[in-house]
């Protein structure tokens, strides 16, 4: 049974995989991975991904690389494995020894040393308990506690058995079972005649398979549960694979099933039956690429010696070159031959159409018919396989046409016909329609030809269609075909006769209908237009910042209804159904991003081809993946890092900014490993922000407040991740603080009351100086110029000879009562309002008009008694008005004088105005200073005088 085992494998090895470029990125410590040289792998409950190096470890997180080394508390730089536990810890294998890493918050994440015996491998079982592979056996870490678990030799590598919950361990000394019981069984696994028995790879699968490698480029894959043998190669049954480099510790089974083992020497996989051989080429490396890890978008992680880390993706593009067979790497159209897609590569000779050949692509070119100058130079729509069997060819001179033959190869030995189209001789585009019937586009402004399958005629189409070139066809549902145009035209042959129609865009245009009617349309400049109703259309754009470029080159349809947009810098899948959006680029295995045609082949396999060479897509089912989630990576408060989570938090709350430091940094990452990457959004108690690619976000200069920032990520179908949530508060300074501005309210208020109260006592005192020297004035100058007044009278009885004298003598004490009494009105606090002044007057006008004969008034509302008058304006408006009243007495022969105060606006106007003869102004001038005395008292009162003659004099005071 063995021998025909063996016999079955030796002829399913085959050697070498095919030489096409897988969907593989190479990261390495450009990218900030820690070392080139990378062992195992693990990802985290978060989602993180995370790599044993040569130089400590790296976390992935779909973005970028972070990575820890000895400051970072691991025990060695030399990292051998690496992996997980449920509770959001992390746990390394280092040559000094196992360090963990708890989810405590810290501002740069800490290992913690456990052991410190050198480590080789590491495993969890499904109760969370760590087992750890070392020189001396086996060690059990429960509880940050490490136990000697016995074993008959070291151990390089384990695996878990989950039907019995058993571990199988890889020794020094060959293979060991250990029951949950604790129970030993051990294995030889090389022949009987050797010795070293290193087993450094062991793998269960789901199927209960145990695959071994060994360290003599033996793999076995056994079924459990193993019999005793003396030697497992030589005496049990099951695969023996031999390899072509010596074992490595590297065994994975992927999500489809497929085994992928890493030698010394190479990279391999076991899938349906057979043992394949990955080149170099294939997986981007040279070296020896060995499978690490799964993430949970399917990608799978190999890891190299001197390389770095290889990712392949589960649903990238395979790519083709000249590697390959292609004639040349200008793949610019397919030819659909059946359910198989032809590629064709334009290179100095035109237009080579290519078919497989096992792992290689053969070209095919047919001679140049007889009369043709030479081949063609367009691109897609260049060479037909028409339903009869015939291929058409564009050249440069004319059309070239070739009989049906039994094998692609026999074209380059048949011979063609050449034939002109009417509208020229310059080939650029061909199509055949439904019918049979061919169309043919050429460089000249004439167009379009067809040539009538039925009556093998070429008929030149000018009169009623546009006169730019015909670029891409496309047929609807009831068999019109559409025809767009170098220039943006858009034709409907309907019968045979052209209807223009509306495009809604300019360029080069390249047409597609879906499966459910819509028409598609792509531009050379200015993105894609969907017509979900092409008789009524209306119009969805699709421009670069959906696709990644105006520039709209081809488009295809898979069997699920996406519809791919082959542009100037990728591909960009379209749902029409979800508006979902994913982009293939470089980084999902595009060699050459500029993307010229695109086919869909009979088994529903996508085909592009570029300016690079071609790639090859098959479009799997959606993978269920856990939903996106967005972790706070780091946190700064004016550059001063915050402690966070060592593995990333969802919230975070309490921090509190000074005013002086109201500046916030936040670093995001959210570990999706998916084609459909996802974008970042956030809000600030405010509306989300529009999604966008960048992790960091940055916010400057925040008022005093409390704030609650959220993040969150969108995907490609529009759904968003739960939010990551800041809550902080930016303290006011300190003079903006409310017990800061209360207890500034309390100081100005005491000071305030504190300068009135002084103010008030040093009025009240003020008070009682002016009315101390108005009593003063009043009752001793006044009482003793009224006595000198009275006593020069008495004189002046009884002496007639100084008579004069004592008249003058008592004239001026008169005069000085006058003053006195003026003196102690102004200054008597008493008399500070209006009414005041409007008695004074009274009683002034009276003693000085009535002594005269002269009719007088003084007319004032009464509710201007109440105005509060300070005392110079009240002394400087009673003496100018005083001085008015005593002029018209004195000078102005008047009958009548009318005295007048009225309010307006915010101030007052007092008027004086007599019927006497009037004055010249110039005439008085040189007889006393009374106007220019008016004048400045009214300005020292902030007020103005005016003086008129008109029928009398008018004298108005305004303050």
């Amino acid at each position: 049974m063995r021998a025909v085992v063996v016999c079955v494998l030796v002829l399913a090895i085959g050697g070498v995989a095919r030489g096409e470029r897988l969907p593989v990125r190479v990261f390495t410590t450009a990218d900030g991975l820690a070392n080139n040289r990378v062992e195992r792998g693990a990802q985290d409950a978060h989602g993180f991904l995370w790599f044993a190096t040569g130089e400590g470890v790296s976390r992935f997180d779909s973005r970028q690389f972070e990575s820890f080394g000895i400051a970072d508390g691991l025990p060695a730089a030399e990292a051998n494995d690496v992996c997980a536990t449920s509770d959001g810890r992390v746990w390394v294998a280092t040559d000094a020894g196992v360090a963990v890493l708890d989810p405590e918050r810290v501002v740069r994440p800490k290992f913690r040393a456990l052991t410190k015996v050198p480590t080789y491998s590491l495993l969890v079982d499904p109760n969370g308990v760590v087992w750890a592979g070392t020189p001396r056996g086996l060690q059990r870490i429960e509880h940050d506690v490490a136990t000697d678990v016995p074993v008959p030799s070291g151990v390089i590598s384990m695996a878990y058995d989950p039907r019995d919950r058993s571990l199988w361990l890889g020794t020094f000394k060959g293979l060991v079972h250990r029951t949950e019981s604790g129970v030993l069984t051990s294995y030889k696994v090389a022949p009987h005649d050797e010795g070293d028995d290193r087993i450094f790879a062991v793998l269960v699968s789901r199927d209960g398979t145990l695959w071994v490698s060994h360290v003599q480029k033996r793999v076995m894959a056994l079924k459990l549960p193993l019999a005793p043998s003396e030697s497992l190669w030589d005496g049990h049954d099951g695969l023996h694979l031999e390899v072509d480099g010596y074992a490595r510790r590297h065994l994975l089974e992927d999500s489809q099933g497929t085994i992928w083992i890493g030698t010394a020497e190479h990279l391999h996989r076991w899938r349906d039956g057979k043992l394949e051989r990955l080149s170099a080429e294939q997986i981007g490396v040279e070296g020896a690429p060995g499978p690490s890890v799964e993430d949970s978008g399917g990608n799978l992680w190999f890891g190299t010696d001197t390389h770095g880390v290889v990712r392949l993706a589960p649903e990238g593009l395979v790519s083709y070159d000249t590697s390959d067979g292609l004639a040349s790497l200008h793949v610019y159209d397919f030819v659909q031959d059946g359910d198989e897609v032809l590629p064709v590569a334009l290179d100095e000779n035109g237009h080579n159409v290519h078919r497989r050949d096992g792992d290689r692509y053969v070209a095919v070119h047919p001679p140049l018919p007889a009369g043709c100058k030479g081949w063609g130079w367009g691109y897609k729509h260049t060479v037909v396989h028409a339903r009869d069997g015939r291929w058409w060819w564009t050249t440069g001179d004319g059309i070239a046409r070739y009989p049906a033959v039994a094998r692609l190869d026999d074209l380059a030995t048949t011979p063609g016909e050449r034939l002109v189209a009417p509208s020229g001789i310059d080939l650029l585009r061909v199509y055949e329609d439904r019918r049979g019937d061919v169309w043919f586009s050429t460089g000249s402004s004439a167009g379009l030809s067809r040539w009538n399958h039925e009556t093998d005629t070429l008929v030149g189409l000018r009169d009623g269609w546009p006169r730019s070139v015909p670029a891409s066809y496309a047929e609807d549902a009831a068999g019109d075909l559409w025809i767009g145009y170098s220039f943006g035209e858009l034709v409907r042959v309907k019968d045979g006769v052209p209807e223009k129609r509306e495009s809604f865009v300019g360029g080069e245009l390249a047409l597609m209908f879906d499966r459910a009617g819509r028409l598609w349309i792509a531009s050379s400049t200015e993105g894609v237009v969907r017509l979900d109703d092409p008789a009524h259309p209306v119009p969805r754009h699709y421009r670069a910042a959906e696709l990644g470029s105006d520039q709209a080159l081809s488009l295809i349809q898979d069997l699920r209804g996406r519809v791919y947009v082959g542009t100037s810098r990728g591909i960009a899948r379209i749902d029409p159904v979800t508006g979902e959006i994913v982009h293939y680029g470089l980084a999902d295995g595009l060699r050459n991003d500029y993307v010229i045609d695109s086919a869909r082949d009979g088994h529903g396999v996508l085909w592009f081809g570029t300016k690079g060479g071609m790639a090859r897509l098959e479009p799997r089912p959606a993978r269920v993946v856990p939903p996106a989630r967005v972790y706070i990576m780091r946190l700064a408060i004016a550059g001063k890092p915050q402690a966070l989570a060592a593995n990333g938090a969802q919230q975070v709350g309490g921090l509190e900014l000074a005013h002086d430091e109201a500046s916030i940094d936040i670093e995001l990452a959210s570990p999706r490993f998916t084609i459909d990457r996802v974008r970042f959004q956030y809000r600030l108690d405010g509306a989300w922000s529009e999604p966008v690619d960048e992790n960091v976000l940055h916010f400057a200069q925040l008022a005093p407040g409390d704030y609650h920032l959220e993040v969150r990520v969108v995907d490609a179908h529009g759904a968003v991740s739960p939010s990551a949530t800041v809550a902080f508060t930016v303290k006011p300074p300190v003079w903006a603080r409310w017990w800061f501005v209360t207890a500034c309210v309390v100081a100005v208020s005491l000071l305030a009351y504190a300068w009135y109260r002084r103010r008030l006592a040093h009025m009240l005192a003020l008070e009682r100086v002016r009315r101390r020297i108005a009593t003063d004035l009043h009752d001793e100058l006044g009482s003793s110029l009224s006595r000198i007044a009275i006593l020069s009278e008495v004189a002046a009885r009884k002496s007639a000879d100084a008579g004069g004298q004592l008249e003058m003598i008592g004239s001026s004490a008169r005069e000085l009562v006058d003053v006195a009494s003026d003196i102690v009105w102004s200054t008597d606090p008493r008399r500070d309002d209006l009414q005041s002044l409007i008695v004074r007057l009274r009683t002034f006008a009276a003693d000085v008009l009535e002594a005269r004969g002269i009719a007088w008034s003084v007319i004032a509302p009464s509710e201007l008694g109440r105005i509060k008058l300070d005392p110079e304006r009240r002394r400087h408006m009673y003496l100018v008005l005083k001085e008015a009243i005593t002029n018209a007495a004195k000078h102005s022969r008047a009958t009548r004088v009318d005295i007048a105060i009225r309010a307006e606006g915010n101030g007052l106007v007092a008027t004086v105005r007599d019927d006497g003869r009037g004055f010249d102004e110039q005439t008085l001038s040189g007889a006393g200073n009374g106007l220019q005395n008016m004048r400045a008292r009214a300005a020292e009162a902030d007020g103005t005088l005016e003086v008129r003659v008109d029928g009398g004099t008018h004298v108005v005071l305004r303050i």
